[in-house]
């Protein structure tokens, strides 16, 4: 094998070694593409859990709150949102 043959074949082996670099790279992106997604995704979701227990909070403060309960006995039944009925 000549020089010029040794040179041929270290290029192929190059090439060959590039090419599978390149097809771990595109994988990789993928997968960190992926996990941005799902990062979003759980962020969404943990947004939507926080509003959601703000709310719960809101609506057990205002049942405790003597105020709202004095507003109430003011309401008149006619009212058409009032819809529990009072013993």
């Amino acid at each position: 094998m000549d020089l010029a043959e040794g040179f041929k074949q270290q290029a192929e082996e190059h090439q060959a070694l590039i090419d599978r670099l390149m097809t771990q790279l595109k994988a990789l992106e993928a997968k960190i593409d992926e996990a941005e997604a799902r990062k979003k995704l759980l962020l969404a979701r943990k947004k939507g859990v926080e509003a959601a227990e703000a709310v719960r909070r809101m609506e057990s403060r205002l049942d405790q709150h003597p105020a709202l309960e004095a507003f109430e006995e003011m309401e008149p039944e006619s009212w058409p949102w009032k819809t529990a009925t009072r013993p």
